[in-house]
């Protein structure tokens, strides 16, 4: 019986409890692979871990617990858990509230302390200041087995610039991709602090097993050595680092960490055998020969081998252009990812067209970020036609539409579609054949954080006309109405891979998300904490999440125990080249 419960869901097993006492006793234990957290206030009449037999129950499985997801550090089950003896088979923790008290801090770090073997940690907001070094140190003292971290995704702390040095140097040379938000500098470096930062580090180790490294920390340019002192040697040991990422977009006036010194571009050189660089091109008037120029620049440069032997390499691609990037552009870009390119923004997409934005995908094995002012539309016959595999790209924002949905009856206006219009007709069993094709190729970018398959409602989107008595109907002329279904019976569970997404936008899809598949959401994306638009006009017992919390698994599952049993765009060196009314840009 143990042997089919590793394959059981814990809806399945909180079932079979129920049978009798020999199931009660060979299940019960299975309940707690994986434990979540949630808003559970002690004195809550629902809370399970205000019952005696709960307790008992989690004290005496502790040893099992392997996944554990906290979403409230308010209730009694997390001080429970910070004073067991040991929880050496813990190998996820993520932490989403706020911590905001003494106790919670000391909680926490007392948690770290006992899970040696912990293999993936995910820390959302940071504690306050001074709990920062603590908990930073506690880190890269108490978790060698780290390979997955996760730090301060809400907020960007501040330490010094000391203390963030150490903790890059020290954490776990097991690690296999780093995402954190840290900020470290000094109002007014004197030269002593300076020789100090840059004294050796005690236990300071190399990282070989390093791939994703992604730092959102803005840059003081009134303090230059700082940045270059804490992460040179760092980086410099992370010889199998292929992503490396500023989170910037280059809307604000934030300087890239990474291409703001060359000290940066050196040691990224030395870990990963090529030069990184970036292009910014920047628009006003309409130039006809803009669009030759750019694909010009990133044919020329990009893959090319300079005077020293060093192959360059696009890392980031920034256009804003007039024109936007025509058919030269986009296959020059096409090209650039193939060799490397690991960030793309183009702020006017109209133009991008579908079957070359799948060939980025499909090419771009370093693309981490690709970020559009404008959704652009992939038709899924583009789509289907090659396996993408961006496997580092943490942001995808397209439109997928070409998918037959005979199910749709009423276009965006609310007329009915004419019979046998092609997308609108056949079964719906060969419209979710596509749609599974579809699900699996999405499923396959297993770093996603963001997923947007449709734009959010803004008044841009509605048009007015006059109705029957003279008086203006809106509409939603961007109503996706040949998109996905977003149902498990169409295949959404072949995105259960996508474990890390935290913001899911399906506005203006003629989705059919329903209850089943909000449950099924916060059981397999269990940081998800941004949804927009999850209400459709086709959709039926829609629920908002949030009211789904009090259904978590921490209670409905563990309840059953006693029932049963009672037991950025600016650089200092930047090239600049002003003509007419454009800038030129290029860094590296």
């Amino acid at each position: 019986m143990s042997e089919v419960a590793r394959y059981l869901d814990h809806n399945d097993i909180v079932h079979l409890l129920l049978i009798n006492s020999l199931f009660h006793q060979a299940l019960a234990p299975f309940l707690f692979d994986e434990l979540r957290i949630e808003d559970t206030r002690s004195g809550n009449k629902n809370n399970p871990f205000d019952i005696p037999e709960v307790k008992e129950a989690l004290i005496q499985h502790h040893y099992r617990i392997r996944t554990l997801h906290v979403r409230s550090l308010k209730s009694s089950a997390f001080s429970t858990i910070a004073s067991l003896p040991g929880l050496s088979n813990l190998t996820t923790l993520s932490i989403r509230d706020y911590l905001t008290t003494e106790q919670q801090c000391n909680q926490l770090l007392a948690v770290l302390e006992k899970c040696p073997n912990l293999r993936s940690l995910y820390v959302e907001r940071p504690p306050p200041t001074e709990w920062l070094e603590p908990l930073l140190k506690s880190i890269a003292r108490a978790l060698p087995a780290l390979q997955e971290l996760e730090l301060f995704t809400e907020g960007q702390p501040i330490v010094s610039p000391r203390v963030a040095r150490e903790f890059f140097e020290t954490c776990s040379s097991e690690l296999v991709a780093m995402t954190l938000g840290l900020m470290f500098y000094s109002d007014d470096l004197d030269e002593d602090e300076y020789e100090s930062l840059m004294l050796p580090v005690d236990g300071s180790q190399t990282h070989p097993k390093l791939k994703y490294f992604s730092l959102r920390s803005h840059v003081h340019s009134d303090e230059p050595r700082i940045v270059p002192a804490v992460l040179s040697t760092f980086l410099r040991g992370c010889k199998s680092l292929e992503v490396v990422d500023d989170t910037l977009t280059f809307k604000a006036s934030s300087l890239s960490w990474i291409h703001a010194h060359p000290e940066i571009l050196d040691a990224l050189q030395e870990a990963m055998g090529v030069r990184l660089m970036a292009l910014v091109m920047i628009s006003s008037e309409d130039i006809l020969e803009m669009e030759n120029f750019v694909a010009h620049e990133i044919s020329n440069f990009g893959g090319q081998r300079r005077d020293d032997g060093i192959q360059q390499v696009w890392h980031t691609i920034f256009l804003m252009t007039c024109p936007p990037p025509g058919s030269a552009s986009l296959r020059a870009l096409v090209d650039a990812s193939r060799k490397g390119l690991q960030k793309l923004i183009i702020c006017d997409s109209d133009y991008v067209v579908g079957s070359e934005l799948h060939s980025v995908f499909h090419q771009g094995r370093s693309l981490a970020m690709m970020n559009f002012d404008n959704f652009p539309t992939i038709h899924a016959s583009d789509l289907l036609s090659s396996p993408w595999n961006s496997r580092w790209l943490t942001t995808l924002k397209i439109r997928i539409a070409g998918i037959p949905r005979p199910d749709v009856q009423r276009d965006y206006k609310n007329r009915p579609i004419p019979e046998g219009t092609p997308l609108h007709s056949g079964t719906v069993e060969e419209s979710r054949m596509i749609q599974r094709r579809v699900y699996s190729q999405l499923g396959s970018l297993a770093n996603l954080r963001v997923l947007e398959l449709g734009t959010t409602y803004h008044r841009g989107n509605v048009v007015r006309e006059n109705g029957k008595n003279g008086d203006y109907v809106a509409f939603d002329h961007m109503l996706q109405v040949t998109s996905l279904e977003m149902t498990l019976e169409s295949g959404l569970d072949l995105l259960s891979g996508l474990t890390r997404l935290r913001e899911l936008n399906v506005g203006t899809m003629d989705h059919r998300i329903g209850k089943k598949e909000l449950f099924w959401m916060q059981r397999h994306w269990p940081y998800l904490t941004d949804y927009q638009r999850l209400r459709s006009r086709g959709a039926s017992a829609v629920l908002r999440m949030g009211r789904l919390r009090t259904k978590m698994q921490i209670r409905s599952s563990l309840q059953v125990l006693p029932q049963h049993s009672k037991a950025d765009g600016s650089c200092p060196f930047i090239t600049d080249i002003s003509s007419r009314d454009w800038t030129y840009a290029a860094m590296g």
